[in-house]
């Protein structure tokens, strides 16, 4: 009966050398809690649209647009200045939000908005790098988190639905 998930992960690295640690998680929120007119809360300090296509529909990360067909996804990265990602998917009609929260362990959030008439769905997704190109992106940018031998770092997302 509760209304908050949260997800506890701790990742450690058992092996004798330095090991990568790159992880996004994709918290994915479908119809009837997405729609037309729903409003993506982000306290952002950056913005940074992943390609020109995201770029040229900057509109939708605020309020989601209505289901269309032929749309390609879109995608923004946001900064927060060193404070703990945070996010809300709000629905007055339905008369809900959920509130999403990462640790610090997970400084990078993204958006993932899919308005494509028939699989409508958007995703908030908590990251350890800010790369939106993969592993060797990260690393190539030094943006990847290593874990030395022996270290383990905790990674914590929490969802709190709540009526409005």
């Amino acid at each position: 009966g509760a209304t908050r998930i949260r997800i506890v992960d701790r990742v450690r690295n058992t092996g004798r050398a330095d090991a990568p640690l790159l992880a996004l998680y994709h918290l994915n929120f479908g119809w009837p809690m997405i729609d037309e007119g729903v409003e993506v809360v982000v306290p952002f300090t950056e913005a940074v649209p992943r390609d020109p296509d995201s770029a040229a529909r900057r509109e939708s990360f605020a309020t989601l647009p209505a289901p269309e067909h032929g749309v390609i996804e879109r995608v923004p990265r946001y900064g927060f200045d060193g404070a703990a990602p945070s996010a809300s998917v709000v629905n007055s009609r339905l008369g809900l939000a959920c509130d999403v929260r990462a640790s610090d362990t997970l400084p990078h959030l993204f958006q993932w908005v899919w308005s494509t008439a028939g699989s409508y769905a958007l995703g908030i997704e908590p990251g350890t790098s800010a790369a939106m190109g993969g592993r060797a992106q990260a690393r190539a940018t030094d943006d990847l988190a290593e874990l030395a031998p022996g270290e383990e770092r905790e990674l914590v997302v929490e969802l709190d639905f709540r009526r409005l």
